[in-house]
């Protein structure tokens, strides 16, 4: 997956509260996530840790780099396809599954047994959303996924790329 961008630069960024300049994909995200994100809620150093943490899963350093198409016409392409699966959900679900436990460690801190607060994340898709939510959420303390999808009417590829990242699953028959 891939956007075309018709241009490389968009309205200043002071518009929306943003330093200007340029930025790597971790500081931008760092700058946009802090306009909703209060230090008070989740800390600025903390934010950083899992900004990092979620985008060092992608295989270009630039995460999701914009190449240019034609100089002369101003056409680039914003690639959004480095993460883990391939798929564009990576970008928000690799952040999310970060988030998830972020919130369960603070939140279950001193807990033990079944005072331990759990987080299960279902869904259902005959898609990529399923390997990228169960990528984003695998290995994360205290949170378990479950994805549905319909058996035998998966590409191969798509049943190949479920069984890399298997966790824990379910199988629905349609």
């Amino acid at each position: 997956m891939a956007v075309f961008l018709f241009q490389k630069r968009y309205p200043p960024c002071q518009r929306i509260g943003l330093p200007s300049g340029d930025f790597s994909f971790e500081e931008l995200a760092f700058e946009v996530f802090s306009l909703y994100i209060s230090p008070s809620e989740i800390p600025s150093a903390d934010l950083k840790d899992l900004i990092k943490r979620s985008y060092s899963t992608f295989r270009d350093p630039g995460v999701a780099p914009i190449v240019t198409l034609d100089k002369e016409k101003n056409i680039h392409l914003l690639e959004i396809f480095h993460g883990p699966t391939f798929a564009f959900k990576d970008v928000a679900l690799q952040f999310l599954g970060n988030l998830f436990e972020y919130f369960l460690v603070r939140r279950n801190q001193g807990k033990t047994g079944r005072d331990r607060e759990q987080l299960t994340v279902t869904g259902a898709t005959s898609g990529d959303t399923g390997s990228a939510a169960i990528y984003g959420l695998r290995g994360k303390k205290d949170v378990s996924v479950f994805i549905m999808h319909p058996r035998a009417k998966l590409a191969l590829y798509k049943r190949r790329r479920r069984l890399r990242s298997w966790t824990r699953m379910c199988t629905i028959s349609s």
